[in-house]
């Protein structure tokens, strides 16, 4: 079932644990030096309302840093945009 997460109201206090909890993990292991590569072999796609050079380069790098590559939408016409995402999408 998809859902969207867009404020931490739309997560029950069990989810919230289960994030934090995993957020705790992986810090974990990342100061110890362990490799963290949940979206090993997975692309994944960046599309922002609004152009944040901070934002865009932070995603972009957590995505590198858990073995994923990060591509970023630009400039798109807007009605073939999901039909080319949806055929290219891995995670």
């Amino acid at each position: 079932m998809k859902r969207d997460f867009l404020q931490l109201s739309d997560l029950s206090p069990d989810e919230h644990r289960t994030l934090f909890g995993r957020a705790r993990e992986l810090k974990s292991m990342r100061r110890a030096g362990q490799p963290v590569r949940t979206l090993e072999g997975r692309s994944l796609l960046l599309l922002f309302e609004k152009a944040s050079t901070r934002t865009r380069i932070s995603f972009e790098a957590a995505i590198g840093q858990l073995g994923g590559n990060a591509t970023r939408g630009v400039g798109e016409v807007a009605e073939v945009t999901p039909a080319t995402l949806r055929r290219r999408r891995s995670a």
